[in-house]
Order: C-alpha cells, then sequence, then structure tokens
C-alpha cells in the first residue's frame, strides 16, 4: 500500500511542471503573510495546496478552474531536519500549486455531508468570536474545536512548554466530558441506551464540524464504540476500541502512521490503558518508615483518590508521550505532573460549559454572552497555568536505538 501511494505522490506532477486543472476548494481559507492557502481536490480526487492572492475571493465548495506552478514539497536538508514533504503527506497533501489566473466556475459543488458540516463550524466559530473577549475566543476555538490557526504563537508555545498543548486538540479527555454532560442531563427522561445513542450521534456530528483530525477521530470512535457497547449490553474493550479507531485511521491514509500526531493520541492512550493501574499500585505501595510522617501520608492517601488518578494517568501517558517528545521536539518535562493536576480542577468547566455555550449561542446571542462571561474566569485560569514553566530540559536528538534501550 505504501509503495502504491509513494509511486502517487512521485508521478502525479513534477516540480515546476505548468499546470492547468478544474478542481473543487475543500477548505475554508488560511491567511498568509503574502497569499492565502487553500485545499483544493482534482478530479481523481488527489488533493493539493493552492497559493492564491490575498486579492482574490474563493470559498469552500467553489469549483474553480486554476493556471500555475505545481511546487514539490521540501524533504529534509539537514540530518533529523524537518521533512515537509513527509509531513503533507500525512495530511494527504500532494504538493502545491502557486497559482498564476483562477476562474470560479460553480458554487457548492463539494460533498453536501461536508459542506453543511463546514456550515456548522463557521457559524459555531462566528458565534465564539462575537460572545467570548477576543483574546479568550481563540482558547476556545483551540479547546472546543481544535481550531488552533488565530491562537499567537507565543501563546501557543506557553501552552507546549508548560506541557497542556493537548487541551488545544481535541483528545479523549473532551469527549468524555461530552459524553458525561449529554448522558447525564438526557437519560433521566429518555433512559441510559437512549442516552448513549444521542451521545454517539453527537460525536458523529463533532467529527465532521472539527474536521476528523488524528486524534478527534481517535477520541470519537473509541466513545461512539463505547457508547454503543453500553447499548447492546457488551462489556466495552478499550484495546479492541483502540485497534478499531487505529485500522480506520490507516485505512484513510496509511502515512498517518509516522504523523507525530498518530504517535502521541495513540502512545498516550496506550500509555494510560496498560500503565496506570501498575503505578497507581506502586503510588499506594509507597511505604513511609517515620511513624508520625506515615500516618499522615496514609490519611492523605485515603483522602487523595482523584489526585492519586491523575497522577498516575499523566505518569502512564508519558512513558510513551516522553520518547515521542525527545525525538521529535528534542525536549522532556516534568512539571507535566502540576499543570495537568492544575488542568484538572478547571478543563471540565470549560468543555462543559463551552458546549453548552455553543448550543445556546445557537438561539440566543445575548444569552451566549452571559454563558461567555462565566466560562472566561477558568480559562483565564487556564492561560495562568500555561504560564507555569518548570523542569522543562532540552535533549540532544537520539537515535532511536537510545529511546527502545
Amino acid at each position: 500500500v505504501i509503495n502504491y501511494q509513494e509511486n502517487k505522490y512521485d508521478s502525479l506532477y513534477k516540480d515546476g511542471q505548468e499546470i492547468q486543472l478544474t478542481a473543487i476548494v475543500i477548505s475554508n481559507k488560511q491567511q498568509k503573510e503574502y497569499y492565502n492557502r487553500y485545499k483544493i481536490q482534482i478530479p481523481s480526487k488527489e488533493i493539493l495546496y493552492i497559493n492564491v492572492d490575498k486579492n482574490k475571493k474563493i470559498e469552500y465548495g467553489d469549483k474553480i478552474q486554476i493556471k500555475g506552478e505545481f511546487q514539490e514539497s521540501q524533504t529534509a536538508r539537514n540530518y533529523k531536519g524537518f521533512d515537509y514533504k513527509k509531513y503533507l503527506k500525512t495530511l494527504k497533501i500532494y504538493g502545491t500549486v502557486k497559482v498564476s489566473s483562477i476562474e470560479i466556475l460553480d458554487k457548492n459543488c463539494a460533498n453536501k455531508l461536508l459542506q453543511i458540516s463546514n456550515s456548522i463550524f463557521l457559524k459555531i466559530k462566528t458565534n465564539i468570536e462575537k460572545t467570548y473577549n477576543k483574546n479568550i475566543s481563540t482558547i476556545i476555538l483551540g479547546v472546543m474545536l481544535g481550531y488552533t490557526e488565530q491562537i499567537d504563537e507565543n501563546i501557543k508555545q506557553d501552552f507546549s512548554t508548560s506541557n497542556i498543548s493537548h487541551v488545544l486538540a481535541v483528545s479523549g479527555m473532551h469527549i468524555s466530558y461530552i459524553i458525561f454532560l449529554i448522558t447525564n442531563s438526557t437519560q433521566k427522561i429518555l433512559g441510559k441506551r437512549k442516552s448513549k445513542i444521542i451521545a454517539s450521534i453527537v460525536l458523529l456530528i463533532y467529527m465532521f464540524i472539527t474536521g476528523f483530525s488524528i486524534s478527534v477521530v481517535r477520541a470519537c470512535i473509541m466513545g461512539i464504540l463505547s457508547c454503543m457497547a453500553f447499548v447492546v449490553y457488551r462489556k466495552s474493550d478499550t484495546l479492541n476500541n483502540i485497534s478499531i479507531a487505529v485500522l480506520i485511521t490507516l485505512i484513510n491514509n496509511p502515512y498517518s502512521v509516522i504523523s507525530v500526531g498518530f504517535l502521541l493520541t495513540y502512545g498516550g492512550t496506550l500509555g494510560i490503558l496498560y500503565f496506570k493501574p501498575i503505578v497507581e499500585k506502586m503510588i499506594k505501595n509507597i511505604k513511609i518508615r517515620n511513624r508520625r510522617w506515615k500516618y499522615v501520608f496514609i490519611k492523605i492517601q485515603r483522602k487523595s483518590e482523584k489526585i492519586i488518578e491523575i497522577i498516575a494517568v499523566s505518569l502512564s501517558a508519558q512513558i510513551f508521550i516522553g520518547p515521542v517528545m525527545i525525538l521529535n521536539f528534542n525536549s522532556i518535562g516534568i512539571g507535566f505532573l502540576l499543570t495537568n493536576l492544575l488542568l484538572s480542577l478547571i478543563i471540565g468547566i470549560i468543555v462543559m460549559g463551552g458546549f453548552i455555550q455553543i448550543i445556546v449561542s445557537f438561539f440566543s446571542i445575548k444569552a451566549g454572552i452571559i454563558l461567555a462571561k462565566l466560562i472566561e474566569i477558568p480559562t483565564y485560569g487556564l492561560l495562568l497555568i500555561s504560564k507555569i514553566d518548570i523542569g522543562n530540559f532540552l535533549v540532544f536528538t537520539p537515535n532511536l536505538y537510545h529511546i527502545i534501550f
């Protein structure tokens, strides 16, 4: 499969080739410094980037005819350098066309379901921008939709150094809060089984709206399978669920397996699945010899089950995530224990409150503004947590052998 895909990537067009083609726009505008970027799908279903003059206005679903120069993506120039061509393969992008002329032939020609999903996404995005403070709206877009293009680079760096950047990518944590909110708000009226069916439908819609990123697909598929297992009176098997999610992800794009996002989301989940019980048991079995402190420690243990669980989850995920971070970003940190513990106190409020606010804003912007003001309070707390920068170390780029052994 990989060889077949490799041949397609290499033989579609040649670098510098002048091309003329008809395509459909399948993304919203990405604003760059000197041009706007869009994704297009050509008749043979391959996806390309196009760089278009800022004065030219095109929209999702437009059928266009373009002329331009095909630009093949750059491979890594230095040892362990960033391979842009390989990165684009993980996004199913075959290359970039520098457009010299463009003509709009028709409107609303994209897949109807995807076009409706995009319209809903744009409506949610507009409502969030209308109801939240400008600085906070970009964070809410990241937390609720995984949309980070408008977040300031310094803020992104803060989230990264404080080891909470996962909060800006829709993950299992987000999905678990959404399932909790839906099932608890509907099960008294509809019953537990029907509430799980509704949760599954909402997650399916959520995947479409957020654009099928790897972390969203993994979390939503596992959430849906868990809900449906309850509906058909079966015990949910987490390992089976994650295996099905991996299979679907790789069928869609085999190159996902080399994506950092793939390694982080699935690696973190496997770490929690396999090591959380072991780490939790180790923490609970810590022995204190001093009698006075032993009594205090046991008392704290009994009253801190939730804290121990959060620490165990963070450490377990880090067993898999740590090597990926070292190999790809030359950094490792131990501050994640503190930041993730603090994050657990407010993220549920932000996700569940943000979900309710999105729904309310569809019916009343004024009511949405009131809810937004309440949600802004813990979101400012999130920004404060992102400023915590402790225990981060830069390391040399190791060989894979060193990481494994």
